[in-house]
């Protein structure tokens, strides 16, 4: 908004800056003065902008744009003609991270207070750390060192009234002096480190994940989105979701990103008002209205595991874990090359041959509804115990028998059984358990990444359009569940541990796969998308 009565007075006299002719230099693709001037007509109007210069090339970038230029003879003139309801905005051309918003929420405080000076600053924290002795280390390494918080005071601007004139500023009643916190970066430029700092900061683009988790869904869908964020570096990256959602994805990534929790039914309003660059779907189908407003409003969209409408309307749609497509369009990308690996598997070691099993890893997912977990446990309990195989139980978040589980579970020794729930490393145990048995999801990508050949029960009727859990690539599949899958799961489990031969030939199909590059094919995929 506009303010008619704010008047911006910006200070480009004299040859700061660590380059001749900084002001006229363009950073990132716009001169340093003529972001100033930018910002300026963002707050108010040209008429009431004021540039304090004795440089030509100066003067002449002032008229292109409409603002005053002055030389510092006019200034008291200037001042002068000020009213006390006049506010004035002297913004720094060097801190070209200013933002509008930082503005307007500095003369709304201005206002509010009603204060005749303000001055932005920014909180650092100290670490004040003492000398330890041998004794203390420890103790050190495993607490927080006391920190103390500073407030220092940034160049970017100074709101002030026309009263600052007319006293000296020691003179002013303390009450009148305010001090706002930017909540974005402040950087001067005063040497080539600044500027390039800054460079990086106005090149990078604003990246939205809209995600989706809970004990229903899983979390699968959130680690996909953390992957590839964890890689982002150049770029402002932030998390949405609705409030279905809010209590995992703060859990996930609140500590490490900034997140936006929103109503479902206005997200997409709310999504288009965060100004995002480009916007990362990974919320399963999406609808092609929606998708098309964003487009309309110049936002790039990517979508992950969509058989939606929206499919075919966004810019890009990977869906990894059909290898044949299922939906006409030349914007969807297809099959096991674009599925990638969370982090946590990227220095795992996957397994070698070995003719003798000693343990076996049973898993359904993040709900496993149909309790699939202890059915499956319990029919292949005996067999297991009678051959020395040790069982390795991993159970999700939304696996809302755990309870049950667990106290059956204890009756058994650990040598024998371990339960683990809801673990965020599920990589250490698949280096610890040459087959499994699990459900058809994200899980049989990573048992191939593995090694792990074994027995893939499909728990609903999405998982059965999955094709990728096949004898072909190492993999003995059911074709889903009923009454009778944990005898059929027994019939299987004995014939792939006795039969050598046959264990060798499914494991020597799962060594061609390793998923650990292709995320490095979406990133790339990602940058295309940007620019």
């Amino acid at each position: 908004m506009v303010s008619k009565r704010a008047i911006v007075i910006i200070n480009a006299i004299g040859k700061r800056g660590p380059f001749p002719d900084t002001l006229t230099k363009s950073l990132a693709g716009v001169p340093l003065l003529q972001r100033a001037i930018n910002l300026a007509l963002e707050i108010t109007i040209s008429s009431q902008v004021y540039v304090i210069t004795d440089a030509e090339e100066i003067d002449l970038m002032s008229e292109r744009n409409g603002v005053v230029s002055l030389k510092t003879k006019d200034l008291y003139d200037l001042f002068a003609s000020f009213h006390n309801e006049n506010t004035i905005v002297s913004v720094s051309p060097y801190c070209p991270l200013l933002t509008k918003r930082e503005i307007n929420n500095a003369l709304k405080m201005f206002k509010d207070t009603k204060s005749n000076f303000l001055l932005p600053v920014k909180r650092n924290t100290k670490t004040a750390l003492s000398l330890l002795e041998d004794k203390e280390i420890i103790q050190y390494l495993t607490s927080k060192a006391d920190q103390e918080t500073l407030l220092t005071i940034c160049p970017d601007f100074h709101i002030f009234s026309p009263q600052i004139l007319e006293n000296t500023f020691s003179s002013l009643p303390s009450q009148n002096r305010n001090y706002f916190e930017l909540s974005s970066k402040s950087i001067e430029i005063r040497n080539p480190e600044d500027w390039w700092v800054c460079e990086k900061f106005l090149r990078r683009k604003r990246i939205v994940f809209r995600v989706i988790g809970s004990k229903t869904i899983g979390m699968g869908h959130i680690y996909r989105a953390l992957t590839l964020a964890h890689e982002i570096t150049d770029h402002e990256v932030l998390f949405v979701c609705d409030e279905e959602s809010e209590m995992v994805v703060k859990k996930l990534t609140g500590m490490e990103y900034r997140y936006e929790v929103f109503p479902k039914k206005g997200i997409i309003d709310e999504i288009i008002k965060l100004k995002p660059d480009l916007l990362i779907n990974d919320i399963l189908d999406t609808h092609k209205k929606d998708v098309s407003i964003l487009r309309k409003k110049n936002i790039k969209v990517l979508n992950f595991e969509d058989f939606g409408t929206g499919a075919t309307e966004a810019n890009l749609t990977i869906n990894e874990m059909f290898d044949k497509p299922v939906l006409k369009g030349a914007n969807i990308l297809w099959g096991k090359r674009y599925y990638f690996v969370r982090d946590e598997f990227n220095d795992a070691k996957p397994h070698s041959f070995n003719s003798k099993i000693e343990s076996l890893l049973i898993t359904f997912g993040g709900t496993d509804q149909n309790d699939l977990t202890r059915k499956i446990l319990f029919a292949v309990k005996d067999y297991c115990q009678t051959k020395g195989i040790k069982i390795f139980v991993v159970t999700g978040s939304g696996y809302v028998h755990y309870e049950t589980l667990q106290s059956e579970a204890e009756k058994f020794d650990k040598s024998f059984l371990e339960v683990t729930h809801a673990t965020g490393v599920m990589s250490r145990i698949m280096e610890k358990t040459p087959i499994a048995i699990a459900s058809n999801g994200r899980t049989v990508y990573e048992l191939a990444h593995m090694n792990i050949p074994g027995i893939i029960v499909p728990v609903n009727e999405r998982e059965k359009t999955h094709a990728f859990a096949n004898k072909k690539n190492g993999f003995s599949p059911l074709n889903g569940f009923n009454k009778n899958t944990p005898s059929e799961v027994l019939t299987t489990l004995i014939h792939l541990v006795e039969d050598v031969a046959l264990r060798k030939k499914y494991f020597n199909r799962t060594l061609k796969f390793n998923f650990k590059n292709n995320k490095q094919n979406i990133l790339n995929k990602i940058e295309d998308l940007l620019h």
